[in-house]
C-alpha cells in the first residue's frame, strides 16, 4: 500500500465586507416521503458521532449544524447576503437541509458558519476535514483562501492554524461547485433530470465538517494489511515527522489483552499477530490498534484504530470451479444491491441509526454481502459493515457517458484519466483498512468505461490485497479477478472460466409498490408483483436458482435491492423504510437454501381432473401438505407421490428438514372452471390489426388515449415490422380460433414490457422495463373464436418479443397465420 501526500491548491478571492445574515426561524422544507427518523434529527448537532473511527482522536470539534447559504450565478466573491439557513451535512437539493433548491452546473453555493477555537488547543496545529463535499470546492477562513479540493466522495483535511486570529470569533467561508451529469467528473446516479434508474443530485456539503487539534509531529494516517498466512500484518505509517529522532510504537490488542507490540523508527513494519483470529461474516472479530509516535523518547501523538485478519483470494473448489475465497475458504457470497439514497436526505442518512437499520435489516434478511453501488458511504458505514460481518463489493462511482457491450472503451482526454483516477484511488486508501470490503468495482455496465485493462492494472497497484470486478455487468474485457453479468429478472450466470471466478453482478428488480410509501405515483420495476404473495413466491423461485448455479461454479450474486429508490419500486423495503415488503423471516428461509415445495407444472386450472406433484429445489426434506388451506403439519398428509384433484382446492405445503429447519408454507390455488365461451359469430378477414406508437415510457401507457403513428394488419404477432429499436410501443388486437376445446398456455416473453387480454380479461402481466422475461398464462377455452388484445412497449437498449400458444402439458408453437382473424 503506497502513502500518498495530497496538495491542495491555493486560489486568491477577494472578499467584501458588510454581509447580511438571513433572518427567520430554520425549519426543513417540506417532505415528499419521510422516514421514521425525519423529525428527529437535530437541528443544531445531526450527525454528531465521531466520523473517522478508524483512527481516532480524543479532542476533536463538530461543525455540523445550522450555516448561513446562499446560491448565485458563477462569480469569485463573496455574496452581500446568505439567504438562507442550512442544515450540514444535508445535500442542498434534501429536504432536511432546509433548503431543498435545484443546482446546476452555472450555480454556486456558498456557506458561511462562524466557530470558536477551544482554549486548550492553543499551540496545537488545527485541521479542518471535510468528510465529502459534492464536487468542487474552495474553503475561505477569515478572508483567506486556506485551499481547494476537486472530488465528491473522499474526504479531505486543511491545516488551517495560519489563517486563525487570537481573541475572536473564526470566520469560514465554503465555496461548491457540481456541475453533477452535465460534468465529467464522477457522479454515479445523480442526474440534473431524474428519472428510471437516475435520481435527484446530491451538491455541496454532504458528510461531517470537523476540527482536530494535532501537535506539529503528528500522524497522518496509516495502513494495515493483514497476512494470515504467516500470522502477522505489515503496517504502514504515514506522519509529519519523518525520520529524525522518531520512533513509532504499535500495539495489538484483543478484547482490551495484548497481543503485541512492535517499535520501530521506520514507518513501515511488521507486526505478529500470534494464533490470529480471523474475520469472518460469522464471526467478524477486530482487534484493536494503537500507534504512537515517540519524539525524544515522549509521546508526540497517539491514534487508535482496528483490524481484521482477512484474507480474499481466488481458489479453486474441489470439483475444479475457480471461486472467491474467504481466509482460503469458499464461501458463497449473497447479497443486496445497496444504493443508500434517503427520501429525506438524499446521499445522506438522517442519522447513524437511520444507516445502520438497512445494515441490520439486510443482515436479518440472511444476506452476507451487499454491493455498494456508484456511492461511497460515510466511513462510519463500513466500519458498522467490519463490526457486523457484512462483506462489501466497492463500486467505483460512475462518470458520464456510456458504451453498450459490444463498443470499444471510451476515449478520454488526460484530465478526465487524471481526476478519475485521483478519486478512485483516494477512495481505496480512505477505505484500505475495512476488512468488510474484499472487492473493488471500478465500473458498471458501461458506464464511463474507458481503459480497462488500465484502470484493473491501477487499482492493484494501489491495493495489491484485493479483488477486482473490472467491469460488472457487461463490455467485459477478460481482465479483473472475476467474469460478472447483470439480467433481469431471472438470474443466470457466465460459463465457468479457469483464471476468473464468475459472479451475477445484478439480478430481480421485482416491482411492488406499497401505497403511501413511494416517491411519486408513477413508479416502476423491472417486472411487477400483483401482490406480497407473488413477491415473495418469485424472490423464492429466483434465490433457488440462484443455489443451482452455485452448484454450477457461481462464486456471488447480488439481488436489487435493498430498497426503493425515487420512483424506482423495486427495493425488498419500501424508500421511507417504513415496511418491508416480504417477511425477513421468509426472505432469510430462501437466502439460506431452505425452500418450500413447489408444483413443477404452472397450471392451477382444469376442466375435469389434475394430477398435483410436488417437489423440493435443493435439499432432500419431508414434504406434508393439506387441500383445505389450513396450515400443515407432521400430523397431515405426507407427500409420497403425485396424486389427482377432481374440484377445486386450496393447497398448501411445508417441508421439514433434517436439520430441524422448516420452510414457509406454500400456498397454491387449484380451481376447476367451465369453458370460455367463443364468440358469436366468427370474423371472416385473416389477420390482426397492428397499431404503432412511439413514447418513452416506464411501464406500459393507456394507449387507446394516445394516438397511433402506423396503423395495418399483420399476418404474425411479432415486432420486425414496426421497424424501430427505441421508444415505441405496439397493440395487436383480433380474433385467435381454437380448434378443440382444452386449457391452453399462453407464453409472453418480452423486453420490455408487455400484456395479454384474453375475452375482456387480463391473462399476462410482464410489465416494467427488464430484459427478455417469460410470463405463462392459462385459460380453458372452448372450440371457436375468442377475442385477444396484446400490448408491448420497448424503452431503449435489449430489444425482443414472443408470444407462443399450446394445449397445457404440452409444447407452445408460434401462432400460424391462419389463427389470426379479425373483424
Amino acid at each position: 500500500m503506497k502513502s500518498k501526500l495530497v496538495l491542495l491548491v491555493i486560489v486568491p478571492v477577494m472578499f467584501l465586507s458588510g454581509c447580511q445574515t438571513p433572518s427567520g426561524k430554520w425549519q426543513p422544507a417540506p417532505f415528499i416521503l419521510e422516514t421514521p427518523w425525519s423529525e428527529s434529527v437535530p437541528v443544531d448537532d445531526p450527525w454528531p458521532e465521531y466520523p473517522r473511527p478508524g483512527m481516532v482522536r480524543s479532542e476533536w470539534v463538530s461543525l455540523n449544524g445550522l450555516w448561513e447559504f446562499t446560491l448565485t450565478g458563477i462569480r469569485d466573491t463573496i455574496p452581500l447576503a446568505f439567504e438562507h439557513l442550512i442544515r450540514v451535512p444535508f445535500p442542498v437539493e434534501s429536504a432536511l437541509s432546509g433548503v431543498a433548491e435545484v443546482v446546476t452546473d452555472t450555480t454556486l453555493m456558498w456557506y458561511r458558519k462562524s466557530f470558536t477555537v477551544p482554549d486548550n488547543w492553543k499551540g496545537q496545529q488545527i485541521l479542518l476535514h471535510f468528510e465529502a463535499s459534492d464536487w468542487e470546492t474552495w474553503v475561505y477562513v477569515n478572508g483567506q483562501p486556506a485551499g481547494t479540493h476537486r472530488g465528491g466522495y473522499d474526504p479531505f483535511t486543511l491545516d488551517i492554524t495560519s489563517y486563525l486570529e487570537a481573541g475572536r470569533e473564526q470566520e469560514l467561508v465554503v465555496k461548491v461547485h457540481d456541475p453533477t451529469d452535465r460534468g465529467n467528473q464522477p457522479r454515479g446516479k445523480q442526474v440534473l433530470e431524474p428519472g428510471g434508474i437516475f435520481y435527484t443530485p446530491s451538491s455541496g456539503i454532504w458528510q461531517t465538517v470537523w476540527l482536530e487539534p494535532v501537535p506539529e509531529d503528528h500522524i497522518d494516517g496509516f495502513f494495515v494489511t493483514p497476512d494470515i498466512d504467516r500470522d502477522q500484518i505489515n503496517v504502514e505509517i504515514a506522519s509529519t515527522a519523518g525520520e529524525q529522532e522518531a520512533t513509532y510504537l504499535v500495539q495489538v490488542f484483543a478484547e482490551g489483552k495484548p497481543v503485541s507490540e512492535v517499535s520501530s523508527e521506520a514507518e513501515t513494519m511488521i507486526v505478529p499477530v500470534p494464533d490470529a483470529r480471523y474475520w469472518y461474516p460469522s464471526d467478524p472479530f477486530l482487534y484493536d490498534l494503537k500507534i504512537t509516535l515517540l519524539k525524544n523518547g515522549n509521546a508526540a501523538d497517539s491514534v487508535t484504530g482496528y483490524f481484521g485478519m482477512r484474507k480474499v483470494s481466488l481458489g479453486k473448489d474441489r470439483d475444479g470451479y475457480t471461486r472467491v475465497m474467504l481466509n482460503d475458504t469458499f464461501l458463497f457470497q449473497f447479497g443486496l444491491l445497496d444504493q443508500g439514497f434517503w427520501p429525506d436526505g438524499l446521499y445522506t442518512p438522517p442519522s447513524e441509526e437511520a444507516m445502520k437499520y438497512d445494515l441490520e435489516m439486510t443482515q436479518k434478511m440472511g444476506f452476507n454481502m451487499l454491493r455498494k453501488h456508484v456511492k461511497v458511504e460515510p466511513r462510519r458505514f463500513y466500519t458498522w459493515c467490519d463490526r457486523m460481518g457484512m462483506l462489501v463489493w466497492q463500486d467505483m462511482p460512475s462518470c458520464s457517458g456510456y458504451i453498450g457491450a459490444r463498443d470499444p472503451d471510451r476515449v478520454v482526454s488526460d484530465e478526465y484519466d487524471r481526476q478519475f483516477r485521483y478519486e478512485l484511488g483516494e477512495m481505496i486508501r480512505t477505505l484500505y483498512n475495512h476488512p468488510s470490503i474484499v472487492m473493488w468495482v471500478p465500473f458498471n455496465e458501461g458506464w464511463g468505461q474507458y481503459d480497462t485493462p488500465g484502470i484493473v492494472d491501477f487499482i492493484r497497484s494501489v491495493d495489491p490485497t484485493r479483488l477486482v470486478n473490472a467491469a460488472s455487468g457487461w463490455a467485459d474485457r477478460g481482465v479483473g479477478d472475476v467474469h460478472d453479468i447483470h439480467h433481469y429478472p431471472d438470474p443466470r450466470m457466465p460459463d465457468p472460466e479457469e483464471q476468473r471466478a464468475i459472479v451475477l453482478g445484478e439480478y430481480g428488480g421485482l416491482g411492488f409498490p406499497v401505497e403511501g410509501h413511494t416517491w411519486e405515483q408513477e413508479n416502476w420495476g423491472y417486472t411487477n408483483m400483483k401482490d406480497r404473495e407473488d413477491l415473495t413466491v418469485q424472490f423464492e423461485e429466483y434465490a433457488a436458482q440462484v443455489y443451482a448455479f452455485a452448484e454450477k461454479g457461481l462464486s456471488a450474486a447480488v439481488y436489487t435491492q435493498t430498497t426503493d429508490v425515487e420512483t424506482e419500486t423495486n427495493g425488498l423495503i419500501t424508500y421511507d423504510r417504513a415496511q418491508a415488503k416480504i417477511d425477513p423471516l421468509y426472505v432469510t428461509k430462501a437466502v439460506s437454501g431452505i425452500f418450500p415445495p413447489y408444483c413443477p407444472s404452472e397450471q392451477r386450472i382444469f376442466t375435469d381432473s389434475l394430477e398435483i406433484t410436488l417437489e423440493l429445489p435443493l435439499c432432500e426434506g419431508e414434504i406434508y401438505y393439506t387441500l383445505d388451506g389450513s396450515e400443515p403439519g407432521p400430523s397431515d398428509y405426507r407427500y409420497q407421490e403425485p396424486f389427482s384433484i377432481d374440484c377445486s382446492v386450496i393447497l398448501k405445503a411445508r417441508a421439514m428438514y433434517s436439520s430441524g429447519a422448516d420452510s414457509r408454507v406454500g400456498s397454491y390455488v387449484f380451481e376447476k372452471v367451465p369453458f370460455q365461451s367463443p364468440v358469436s359469430e366468427m370474423p371472416e378477414k385473416q389477420g390482426w390489426i397492428m397499431k404503432i406508437y412511439t413514447g418513452e415510457w416506464q411501464t406500459l401507457p393507456d394507449f387507446d388515449s394516445l394516438e397511433p403513428v402506423e396503423t395495418r394488419v399483420v399476418d404474425a404477432v411479432e415486432i420486425g415490422s414496426a421497424g424501430r429499436r427505441d421508444h415505441f410501443g405496439v397493440v395487436w388486437e383480433g380474433y385467435l380460433t381454437v380448434n378443440e376445446p382444452g386449457v391452453y398456455v399462453f407464453y409472453l416473453t418480452s423486453d420490455d414490457g408487455s400484456r395479454m387480454i384474453l375475452n375482456g380479461e387480463l391473462l399476462i402481466e410482464n410489465d416494467g422495463i427488464h430484459g427478455m422475461n417469460t410470463i405463462k398464462g392459462f385459460a380453458a377455452l372452448e372450440k371457436g373464436a375468442h377475442e385477444v388484445r396484446i400490448e408491448y412497449f420497448q424503452r431503449t437498449g435489449g430489444l425482443g418479443f414472443k408470444w407462443l400458444a399450446g394445449k397445457a402439458g404440452g409444447l407452445p408453437q408460434p401462432v400460424t397465420a391462419e389463427r389470426l382473424l379479425h373483424k
